[in-house]
Order: structure tokens, then sequence, then C-alpha cells
């Protein structure tokens, strides 16, 4: 799901009482643009409203939420996932990274409660929570990394069962293998293409030892800038 634009929701919108699945995704470069000077732009990558997704398994890369004056103005939020009024979704082993909005880079909650499972929210910018905002609301953490956000990782109240890893940098970037130092892109994309099928110890980032499906999806997986 990729290069879309709309007011709300730049890749994918629900709303009212609706409850997708979204599983195995990329959902990459959407924007969510306000027409209006003084207006709203909500869910750059997705975006619910009385509704409670559960998206599993997907890439959350590289979406924006902003409006016409930029980031300065307006209520311009979720970069990555933005809900609303009375939301509840479930978001498990997902990669959310390089998103930006005025509040809430990677995911901001109005009123509307998030569980997240086993995921990683890294990279993204905003004004206020440039990993999640939450207004109203609350976040579950479980088994999360959320790391090199800026201005601040986490600016909600929060319930974190102890197995989460939240700071300023990030574990290093393992998929970034090719030749553009800081960036999974698609030099790392055409390294593991040149190897596959191979057998190697120098680049094998599922540990089977040999260049395959796995490695190309850790690849696609952490697309974008590496955080820290």
């Amino acid at each position: 799901v990729s290069g879309n634009t709309a007011n709300n929701g730049g890749g994918i919108a629900c709303e009212y009482n609706s409850s997708p699945t979204v599983t195995d995704c990329i959902i990459i470069g959407n924007i969510a643009r306000d027409a209006l000077s003084w207006g709203s732009a909500l869910g750059g990558g997705i975006y619910c409203s009385e509704s409670s997704p559960t998206i599993t398994g997907c890439s959350i890369t590289d979406n924006i939420a902003v409006g016409q004056a930029g980031y300065d103005y307006g209520d311009n939020n979720g970069g990555g996932i933005c809900c609303n009024y009375n939301s509840s979704p479930i978001i498990t082993d997902c990669t959310i990274t390089g998103n930006a909005s005025s509040y809430g880079g990677g995911l901001d909650c109005w009123r509307s409660s998030l569980t997240i499972t086993s995921c990683t929210i890294a990279g993204n910018t905003a004004l206020v929570g440039g990993g999640i905002r939450c207004n109203y609301g609350a976040a579950i953490l479980m088994g999360t990394d959320v790391c090199a956000n800026v201005p601040n990782q986490i600016s909600c109240f929060w319930d974190d069962d102890g197995s989460n890893h939240v700071s300023s940098t990030c574990e290093d970037c393992d998929a970034d293998v090719g030749g553009s130092v800081g960036e999974v892109n698609q030099d790392d994309l055409m390294v593991i293409l040149s190897l596959w099928g191979q057998q190697t110890d120098v680049i094998n980032l599922d540990g089977d030892g040999i260049v395959g499906l796995a490695d190309l999806l850790i690849v696609l997986e952490t697309w974008g800038p590496c955080p820290g």
C-alpha cells in the first residue's frame, strides 16, 4: 500500500465500528494531507475512528501526516497510525519506522487505547511524541522496542510489562548490509539477491547459514533509515 494521499488515512482508513484485519502488509510512503491551512490531517499510514483494527506483521514506513502550513499548525497526528474516538487497535509484530507528523510520529491516539506487542517503533519524528503520543488515552506495550524517535519515545500513560526496550538509541541495524551506511534500502536488497541461495556467514540475517527468503523479509521489514 504505497503512494496514496487522503485527508485522513493516507494508506488505509477504517471508521464507524469497523474491525479490519491487516496482515503481512507493507504500508509505505502514504500521505495524510489537509486541504486547509488550519485543519487537520490524521493517520499518514493508517487511520481508525471508533474502530478496532488488528494489525499484524506489517511494515509501516515513511508515511506522513501534514497540513498545508506544515507541521507547526493544525492537528496533524499519527504519521504511521492515528486512532481516534474509542478505538482499540491491536498491533503485533510490526515495524513502524521513519514516519512523521506534528503529534505522534509513529502512533497517535485520542480517547483510545493501544495494545502493542513485539513491535519495533523507531526513527519516527514529531513535535510531540516522536514514537507514541496518547491524548486522553493509554498504551499497553509488551516485548516492544521504542527507540531513536525524536523528540521523545513515548508521550502518554503506558503500561510496561518489563520486556520492553525504550531508549534514545537502538541496537545495530543488522539489515544494513549494502553500501548505504545507516539505511536499509535497494542497496541491501541487491546484496541479498546477488547472494541468493549461497551459504555464507558474512551476510546471514536469520542465522540459518543460507541467504534466502527469510533474509529478504528482514530487509523489507526494516526498510528505511536505521534508528539510532
